[in-house]
This record gives C-alpha cells, sequence and structure tokens, in this order.
C-alpha cells in the first residue's frame, strides 16, 4: 500500500456518511482512516495504521472515519458474489457503467474522480441500494 495515499476531500465525506459501511469496521493493521484528533492543516489529514500498538491507540471507531481500501471493498460483495475477482468485479462495473449510460448520459459515474470513491458507489449500490447524491452530500434510497 502506498502510504502517502490521500482520499479526496469528497470521498472522506462519502465514507463518513456510509454508516452501514462505518459500522462493520473492526480496526486492524494497514487501515486507513481519518483520525478526528487529526491537524485539518494537513494536505491529507490521513493516518496510515502501521501496527497493532498504533491500531489500539489511535483508532476511535465512534469518532474517527474508516476509509476502506479496493480490497476492503471488494469484501462486501463476497456473500453476494461468491466469485468476487477483480474480473467479476469490472464486469459487474461494466453493467453499471451501461446502466449509467442509459439512464444518466455518463454523467453519474464521472462525478468520481478517484478509484476508492468510484469503488465505495458501487457497494453502496449494489448492497445497500443507495446512490450518493452530491448536492444534498447524502447517500439516498433508490
Amino acid at each position: 500500500m502506498n502510504i502517502f495515499q490521500t482520499y479526496t476531500k469528497a470521498c472522506i465525506k462519502m465514507c463518513k456518511e456510509a454508516k452501514e459501511i462505518q459500522k462493520t469496521w473492526n480496526p486492524q493493521e494497514g487501515d486507513c482512516f481519518k483520525a478526528h484528533w487529526y491537524d485539518e492543516g494537513n494536505p491529507s489529514g490521513i493516518l496510515i495504521v502501521i501496527d497493532d500498538f498504533e491500531v489500539g491507540l489511535n483508532a476511535d471507531k465512534e469518532k474517527d472515519i474508516w476509509l476502506p481500501r479496493q480490497n476492503q471493498l471488494q469484501n462486501f460483495l463476497i456473500p453476494d458474489y461468491f466469485d468476487c475477482s477483480v474480473g467479476v468485479m469490472l464486469g459487474l462495473m461494466q453493467e453499471w457503467e451501461k446502466e449509467d449510460n442509459k439512464n444518466y448520459n455518463n454523467k453519474y459515474l464521472s462525478l468520481f474522480t478517484d478509484i476508492e470513491c468510484l469503488l465505495l458507489v458501487f457497494v453502496m449500490k449494489i448492497k445497500y441500494n443507495k446512490l450518493w447524491n452530491n448536492n444534498k452530500n447524502r447517500w439516498e434510497k433508490i
């Protein structure tokens, strides 16, 4: 994992509002999260958990915002799609792109500029039947 990985402010907000995802977080070594105490002036505002000691010391499930990685987001789909390999995931996303093109002229998916953010939107749609409303900054049932 790239230690200097950053998430956009929009993606952090989306992660925070994805309550269904946040409540499943069990802090593990290597997790990314925005710590509630972290200096807002820092460009990324992200703490990368390095070892078990730091997990116990710093991660607060009630106050911190978990920023799941691609593989963690894929795991949300495993109960529904037994083989959730990258190939299967890309196939599902390709179908979603066709749907987006038909319903939104590719305007919805183009809102998301990083892969974690796009995968979060995908998981929320498939798993929880919700889409991100960019104007209201919240997840809404579809």
